[in-house]
């Protein structure tokens, strides 16, 4: 299938490249050069009131190093099974942190997953915002065949005009520098890497070719006192107003 609106950067890594730029990002800076949301209590309170009481399995496919939502959901009497994919290196670090007999963490490829049909619900957090277009479409399209029919696609996804918003009302920032509006590119400094941060109609037009069906999309303000401190030393936001936000995603399949 043709995809539409495709992005195309001529500046993507291999695939060797990335796994071992996202292995150096969690073993030797542990995360911390990256705008992390899973350590706040709301991000996963929201993704919580999602799961319902006809989930019983849980994938979260990029699930990194950091294992807060983990230990939330295991606590979901409902949830019997969650499955935890990353790269080798960073379901190894993620299963050191937190083991338990609900969770399995396996090495394997977002985009090829190999599941059909396994599960009542995936959790996607800010992990489809690779450089590369076609690998972000070829993991929805992977965890649409992993869902059970009706089961849902619960994510985070961060956009672009959150960026455009910040730069245009405080230019000092100098964020209006880092973004590339016509692709939905934003040039992380810390990671010294381009994202795509997606705007709403790309991000429900890709959902829609995955197959899924859109339930809900909504803006999400991440303006705890966590966030506020987060804002402050990764983007040098000073005023408490500026605050980062993104797009909370409900799809089913």
């Amino acid at each position: 299938m043709k995809s539409k609106w495709l992005i195309r950067f001529d500046k993507e890594m291999s695939k060797n490249g990335r796994r071992k730029y996202w292995e150096n990002i969690h073993r030797q800076h542990n995360y911390e050069n990256v705008f992390s949301i899973t350590e706040d209590a709301g991000v996963r309170n929201r993704i919580k009131r999602v799961l319902l009481d006809n989930v019983r399995s849980v994938l979260i496919p990029g699930c990194g190093s950091q294992v807060f939502l983990q230990k939330d959901l295991v606590n979901q009497y409902n949830i019997k099974r969650i499955v935890c994919t990353d790269y080798k290196a960073v379901v190894e670090m993620a299963q050191k942190r937190f083991a338990h007999k609900k969770i399995s963490y396996l090495a394997k490829d977002s985009t090829k997953l190999a599941f059909r049909n396994k599960f009542d619900a995936v959790v996607i957090v800010n992990s489809a915002v690779s450089e590369s277009d076609a690998e972000n479409r070829k993991m929805l399209r992977s965890c649409w065949r992993s869902l059970k029919k009706g089961g849902a696609l619960v994510g985070y996804f961060p956009t672009i005009f959150c960026a455009v918003d910040i730069g245009l009302i405080d230019p000092q920032t100098g964020i209006m520098k880092r973004v590339c509006l016509e692709k939905s590119m934003f040039y992380e400094e810390k990671q010294k890497q381009h994202q795509i941060f997606y705007t709403p109609l790309r991000l429900r037009c890709i959902l829609k070719e995955a197959g899924f069906k859109l339930g809900r999309m909504e803006i999400c303000f991440f303006d705890s006192k966590y966030f506020q401190k987060e804002g402050s030393n990764y983007y040098g936001l000073g005023d408490k107003d500026l605050v980062i936000y993104g797009l909370f995603v409900v799809a089913t399949k």
